[in-house]
């Protein structure tokens, strides 16, 4: 456990949200900023929680100490779990608003579901974003019209990815098919800004960067409760919160640090124990174990 209660509340009151004064004023200068949240603090406590839970049901101290040769015999023919709760089954068991929070895909006002095919194999269904875009001398037009003349146009573009659709009408503008949102939206601000109002895609993109940010700070304060979870002690939450990250790293994408629980559990270690040289054996002790429960 970890011992020094000044030490625990310091941090607890990073990963309890309506205690984190810092990530309160954060979110509320995103909102003031015209950022449109889906979750409150509640929710996305919830969500924190959750993952806690899972990753404390998943690896169980019994299966992390049976890789150091600890055996429970009262268990030791027990089926193990983890090897089922991949990373689809927490996605299945997340709530609606949470699981759009950790897949983090565009959002706009308008939206719809299309088929993916491979060999004209129905394979999947994805998310599609619909925005318009539109000139600013509009009055100029003719809304009868198409092509160059046409006085605004829609594009759409994969939820997940950003990738543009269809660029047939943006031929004025790009001359190229494989253009993401972003990389249009910089097309349109350095080039078009006088000619167009791209104002929805703006929203786009600004809402999915902090979409992300929001989703990468959940998963880190999630990583922070495993670590100082009073149900264990703080090697075994160690594990499982490198577990944790390194799980969702692999399946999004992502690049979320440890550096943070790394630098706790050192500091921890140095309350009771000035020696460098043992701080650095224990920290690589608690690494050779969380390469034991990889596979």
């Amino acid at each position: 456990m970890i011992e020094d209660e000044k030490f625990y509340e310091q941090y607890s009151k990073k990963y309890i949200l309506e205690k984190n004064k810092f990530f309160l004023k954060w979110l509320k200068e995103k909102i003031k900023n015209g950022y449109n949240v889906f979750m409150d603090i509640d929710e996305l406590q919830d969500l924190v929680n959750n993952l806690v839970s899972w990753y404390e049901i998943k690896y169980p101290e019994r299966e992390i100490k049976a890789k150091e040769g600890i055996i429970d015999e009262d268990f030791k023919d027990i089926e193990k779990l983890s090897k089922k709760m991949d990373f689809s089954q927490l996605l299945y068991r997340l709530s609606s608003k949470q699981l759009k929070l950790i897949k983090c895909e565009y959002r706009a006002d308008y939206w719809g579901q299309r088929e993916i095919k491979h060999n004209d194999q129905l394979i999947n269904l994805g998310t599609t974003v619909f925005l318009s875009i539109s000139r600013k001398n509009i009055d100029r037009y003719d809304i009868t019209t198409w092509g160059n003349d046409t006085p605004y146009f829609m594009i759409s573009a994969d939820a997940t990815t950003g990738k543009l659709l269809n660029t047939y009408d943006l031929g004025e503008i790009i001359d190229c098919k494989e253009i993401t949102l972003e990389q249009l939206y910089k097309i349109l601000k350095d080039d078009k800004q006088s000619e167009f109002d791209f104002s929805e895609l703006t929203k786009c993109i600004k809402s999915h960067i902090v979409d992300t940010k929001l989703r990468n700070i959940i998963l880190q304060l999630a990583a922070l409760k495993l670590l100082f979870s009073k149900n264990t002690n703080q090697t075994i939450g160690y594990i499982r919160a490198k577990k944790l990250i390194e799980e969702f790293n692999d399946n999004l994408g992502l690049n979320l640090s440890t550096k943070e629980i790394d630098e706790i559990i050192t500091q921890n270690y140095s309350i009771d124990d000035k020696s460098k040289h043992t701080k650095k054996s224990k920290i690589e002790q608690m690494k050779i174990k969380i390469h034991t429960i990889k596979k």
